[in-house]
């Protein structure tokens, strides 16, 4: 089980980096760093 949260916070960790070198995916790392906030803490 929490192989998922793992592994939803290294696609956050490496988003960010990718948005440092791609600011493209601005808009994506927003949409992606919202949602798992809200379901990182139910799923406790």
């Amino acid at each position: 089980m929490l192989a998922d949260p793992v592994k939803l916070l290294v696609k956050r960790v490496l988003m960010e980096l990718d948005v440092d070198k791609a600011k493209r995916g601005k808009r994506k790392y927003v949409l992606f760093t919202r949602p798992p906030r809200k379901r990182a803490e139910p799923r406790k």
